[in-house]
Formats: C-alpha cells, sequence, structure tokens
C-alpha cells in the first residue's frame, strides 16, 4: 500500500435471508417440496433434503417461494452433500435469481425497464428542494425528475424523492435518488449486468464512491434480481478530481450519452478505473494500466498522423529500402514488416499532453518535463520487457505518483471528451488535478526524482 494514503476497512456482516418454498424442474416436470432458498449478498444457494433428487446442472429452474413468489433460478450447479443428524441433503448453487418471472431458457431477453437507486447518486446530487416545516406541519417534496436522456440503446430518467415508513412512534422519510431505464430492446441477465456495471462505472467516475446500485424493481413491479450486487472499494482511493452535480448538472445528458454511445472509449475507463474497483492494485500495473489508456487515448481521439519526436527510425528504414532496392522481393516484404514503423510511440503521445502534463505535475519531480516523459516510457518499456520498474524510478511511490500523474491527466481528458467544455471548469480541473498529486506528493515528503 503507498505511505501515506489512509484507506479504511469495514467489516460489514451480511445476514442470510430464507426463504421456505418448493422447486419445479420444467423438462422433467417434477418438483420437490420442502425446501429453504438462502440468499446473502450473490451468494444464492437451494438447501435440497433428499440429494437422489437431483443429478445434473440446470440451465433454469422455477420455483415459489414465501414472499418471493414465484422465481427463475439461472445456472444451478450441484453443490457438496452433506451428512448429518438432520440427515443426507445437498446444496444446489444458484448463480441469478429473477423474482416474478418464469423463464424458458437463460438467455431468454425479458429486461424491458429496470429502476435503481444509488447511495453515492444520493449523497452526489445535491440542491434539490428537500423536506421544510414550519411549525408542526413538515412538507415533503414529490418525486423530482432532474433529468431525462436517450441514448442509442435506452432512456434513462433520473428522479429525487422520499421514501417514508410508518411505525407506533414514529414516522420517518429517508431521501433517495431512482434512475428508470426503458430499453429499445428487451435485455437477457447478462446484457443487463454489463449494462449495470457501466452505469456504476459512470457513477464512481462522478462521484469517487462506492455506487451502493440496487435494483428495486422489475418491468414496472417491485420485483427484483438477486446475485448481481456489486462492490466496489473507491472510497478508499479519494485523491481524484472532484465534479460537483452543480457544476455539470446542464453537461450530465450529454455526458452520459457519450459514455454510453463512445465504444471506442470503453477500454480507457476500464483501466482508468481498475485502481478504484481494487484499491491494492500493485503499483507496477497501476502504471503499466495508466500508459496502455493514455495511449488508447490518444490513438482513439487524438489520431495517428502526428510528428513523432524521434525520426531516426524512419530515417534508417529509408536507407535500408534503398539498400534493397535491386531485391524487389526483399524490399516487399520489408516495407510491409516495417509499416509499423511510422505508427506514434508512447513518446510521441505522451509529448501530445505536454502542456497538460506541465500544469498537472508544475514542479512535483523537480526535473524538467521533458526528462520525466521520456522516463515514463523507457520505464514502461522495462516494466513490460525485463519486468523491472527501477531504473529511473527508484521506489513504489515514486512509480505510484508517476501513474497518478497519467491518471489526473485522463480523468480531466475524459471527462472533456464526455461533453464538458466550460473554459472556466478546465482551468478549475486542471488545477484540482495538480493540488491533489502535490498534496499526495506532500504526504509522503516526496522530495522529487534523483537524477
Amino acid at each position: 500500500m503507498e505511505k501515506g494514503l489512509a484507506t479504511k476497512n469495514v467489516c460489514v456482516m451480511e445476514t442470510t435471508q430464507r426463504y421456505f418454498g418448493k422447486l419445479f424442474f420444467p423438462i422433467e416436470k417434477k418438483s420437490i417440496e420442502n425446501i429453504w432458498l438462502n440468499i446473502n449478498g450473490n451468494k444464492i444457494f437451494v438447501e435440497i433434503p433428499n440429494p437422489g433428487s437431483v443429478s445434473e446442472d440446470w440451465a433454469v429452474l422455477h420455483g415459489e417461494f414465501n414472499k418471493l413468489g414465484t422465481v427463475s433460478l439461472i445456472d444451478c450447479s450441484i453443490g457438496a452433500s452433506s451428512h448429518g443428524f438432520g440427515g443426507e441433503g445437498c446444496k444446489l448453487n444458484v448463480h441469478k435469481l429473477i423474482q416474478g418471472e418464469k423463464l424458458s431458457f437463460n438467455r431468454q431477453c425479458f429486461i424491458s425497464t429496470i429502476t435503481l437507486t444509488s447511495s453515492a447518486l444520493n449523497h452526489w446530487i445535491m440542491g434539490i428542494e428537500g423536506i421544510t416545516h414550519k411549525k408542526s406541519t413538515f412538507t415533503v417534496p414529490e418525486f423530482k425528475t432532474i433529468l431525462n436522456v436517450s441514448t442509442a440503446y435506452f432512456d434513462l430518467e433520473i428522479k429525487v424523492g422520499y421514501k417514508n415508513s410508518f411505525s407506533y412512534t414514529k414516522t420517518s422519510f429517508e431521501r433517495d435518488v431512482f434512475l428508470y431505464a426503458s430499453f429499445n430492446k428487451p435485455l437477457n441477465i447478462y446484457d443487463f449486468y454489463v449494462w449495470k456495471k457501466k452505469i456504476e462505472k459512470l457513477i464512481v467516475y462522478l462521484t469517487n464512491d462506492d455506487p451502493g446500485v440496487k435494483v428495486i424493481g422489475l418491468n414496472r413491479s417491485f420485483e427484483r434480481i438477486y446475485g448481481i450486487d456489486s462492490k466496489w472499494e473507491s472510497h478508499n482511493y479519494s485523491h481524484s478530481i472532484k465534479f460537483s452535480f452543480h457544476e455539470i448538472r446542464s453537461y450530465l445528458p450529454k455526458i452520459i450519452k457519450s459514455w454510453f454511445d463512445n465504444k471506442n472509449l470503453d477500454s480507457v475507463i476500464d483501466l482508468l478505473l481498475e485502481k478504484k474497483a481494487i484499491p491494492a492494485l500493485s503499483p507496477q500495473k497501476h502504471f503499466l494500466n495508466m500508459c496502455v489508456a493514455l495511449e488508447s487515448f490518444h490513438k482513439n481521439f487524438i489520431g495517428k498522423n502526428i510528428p513523432l519526436i524521434d525520426k531516426t527510425t524512419l530515417d534508417n528504414r529509408e536507407k535500408i529500402k534503398t539498400l534493397l532496392d535491386k531485391d524487389k522481393e526483399l524490399l516487399r516484404w520489408f516495407s510491409e514488416k516495417t509499416t509499423f514503423w511510422k505508427n506514434p510511440t508512447l513518446i510521441d503521445r505522451i509529448y501530445f499532453f505536454k502542456k497538460e502534463l506541465q500544469d498537472i505535475n508544475k514542479n512535483v519531480f523537480k526535473i524538467p518535463i521533458e526528462d520525466w516523459m521520456r522516463m515514463v516510457k523507457n520505464t514502461r518499456d522495462d516494466l513490460s520487457h525485463e519486468g523491472r520498474y527501477n531504473k529511473y524510478f527508484e521506489d513504489y511511490f515514486t512509480l505510484f505518483l508517476s501513474s497518478y500523474a497519467l491518471e489526473m491527466l485522463l480523468q480531466y481528458r475524459v471527462i472533456m471528451l464526455l461533453g464538458v467544455d466550460d473554459k472556466l471548469l478546465k482551468e478549475q480541473y486542471l488545477k484540482n488535478a495538480s493540488g491533489n498529486i502535490s498534496l499526495v506528493a506532500s504526504l509522503n515528503n516526496f522530495k522529487g526524482i534523483k537524477k
């Protein structure tokens, strides 16, 4: 773990929900009575009292359980048998559970609309009318739509509202943010999981917090999907550019549309957010991720035709071609095999961002920006080909800080690509990025790179 970067480990005990009922095998047209269904986060299994009653895995099973009603169990596999004073039994492991549906097969497209909540968005979205009171009268606002957006695949509506609960002793109201998505074509459970993960990544990118996304409604009913919980630890890694809801509210439709419609951005986002999903990611992997993400971003969104910093390779290529002029077959082979020599390398691509990196790094590394950029390129090469990093960067923290500088650049560049085009915000985000890396360097008593 990087020194000076505080993390917090919170142990949350999950309680197992148990439901009593029966299981149906559609193909065999048989059922098993008196069984228990257990749900604990993403872990779902059925306790079957007679192990002889099941003998293989199933793509889809149906069930009826108290409180849940009709369910479909997706991708079921036989677990271990047990023997004890209660008799024999076996466990049937379930990958996903769909409430209120009887699916015919596991890839059936049945999800037309979905309702989600997000604790991270609830904390992030501020400045919306809240509960007011005058003397003994409390006024609770109606559900308020704060965003409508259409993408190529779905329509999304975001609302802020209050859930209420009553008891003999008190009445309470809890604010929450609700996301209503309507898909152009129904999704199967696997495609839905990919979509949900992408929503979560956007929330993490904007809020830098565990998205806390929960499915609370399926196809305009209160049925749910179990086994798709996602856990992020992004709150353990808080030094990111701050994107305030108030500042970018007007850009959110553009941001969400670009996030989903621009497929070339996916690989960059995955690399950029891996450290947030896995705070224990090694400095070496984080550094390589940022180098690859920068190259991918430049290739897809800046272009290939940029001047090369070092033209020696191209000059040598032309000299060799001249020497091969008499052997046309060998010349043709050489020309085809060395076409990639004309492509920009990491140093060419990183030089394109020189001014922004200079603004972000300021004087953190205590060496000219050109020297640091070449160290980044050479260290990437050493790590990729030799598995070592400390020829130019002495220790893990210097490697991490260099990764962090590239990460700040990419965060800044991605938000601009997504649609934020306000000049003052651009300046503010660059200052924010610079302040972040300076703070981390200061907290760790970093004195710069020794040459």
